[in-house]
Parts: structure tokens; C-alpha cells; sequence
């Protein structure tokens, strides 16, 4: 199912989910890196969570940063992820390209199975090109949006491991 969150959003583009839940308690979380462009953490739960910096970094920071969650997510077998790309910046064009051609392209920095569940941007521009990009994601790749970590959460442990 497909769904627009409100109208200040662009339409979400197939594949892609809204949800809305209650909330959850805080769980702790694990720092397995960290560097300009991000941070990223285990959840006791069994995901990865991807937390965006705010400010200006490079491709080769997002490289590293993307690359580690790739990591992460074959090295535990695991399929879903929590990004929070709330603070995220306009990305670049060179940045658009490296998702494209690395993340989403035909090399498996990640798994061919993929549930993303994506905090939305605050900035208009990264909330554009964020959907931009979904769209082309590859089969086999799920996002769905939520409001908020809590039903972020709720919507990732409903989700095939």
C-alpha cells in the first residue's frame, strides 16, 4: 500500500509506506561507527539504525558511512534498517550518483533484500531527491516512511527478519 503522509510531501513513489503507531520504549542502542556524514548503531531488536549528520560532508564520508551499513546488515544477515535522515542535507549531485550507481546499483554493498524504514528529511530539497532516489531503488527493496523512531520501530519488528 501506498500512501501520502500530507500534502507538504511529494507522493511517495511505488513500493514506498507510510505508517503511523503508538509508541515504544527506549531501547539501547549500540555505536558500531561514526564519522562526518553519520552514525550507525545496532538495535537490540535485530536492524541496523542509520542516523544522518546535519552540516556539510563529502561522498567519501557518505561512501564510508553507507559502505558500514552494507556491512553491518550482510554481516548479521539482517534485512531491515531504520534511517533517520531527519538532519539530512541537499545531497550533491556526486552524492546522488555514488547512492545510485554503489547503493542501490548491482554491486552488494547490501542486501538484495531490503526494508528501509526512512525518518523523513526536515529540509525540502533532501526530502526531494530522498524520494527521487526510492524510486529507483532496485527490486527487492521496500521503503515505508513513519513520523517518528517509535513507530519507526513498530513498523521494523513487523517486518521479516
Amino acid at each position: 500500500m501506498v500512501t501520502r503522509p500530507n500534502a507538504a510531501l511529494p507522493a511517495m513513489p511505488p513500493g514506498v509506506t507510510t505508517h503511523s503507531f503508538g509508541s515504544m520504549r527506549t531501547a539501547s542502542l549500540t555505536l558500531v561507527f561514526t564519522n562526518a556524514a553519520g552514525e550507525l548503531f545496532t538495535h537490540p531488536a535485530g536492524y541496523a539504525v542509520l542516523r544522518y549528520r546535519a552540516g556539510k560532508w563529502g561522498v567519501a564520508e557518505l561512501a564510508r558511512l553507507l559502505t558500514s551499513t552494507g556491512a553491518l546488515l550482510l554481516g548479521n544477515r539482517w534485512q531491515r534498517l531504520l534511517a533517520d535522515a531527519r538532519l539530512l542535507p541537499s545531497l550533491s549531485p556526486e552524492a546522488k550518483a555514488w547512492i545510485t550507481e554503489n547503493w542501490m546499483g548491482t554491486s552488494r554493498l547490501r542486501p538484495q533484500q531490503l526494508h528501509t524504514v526512512v525518518l523523513q528529511p526536515a529540509e525540502v530539497f533532501a526530502r526531494l531527491a530522498a524520494s527521487q532516489m526510492q524510486a529507483l531503488a532496485p527490486d527487492g527493496t521496500r521503503y515505508h516512511h513513519c513520523a517518528d523512531e517509535a513507530a519507526a520501530h513498530a513498523c521494523l519488528i513487523g517486518l521479516p527478519r
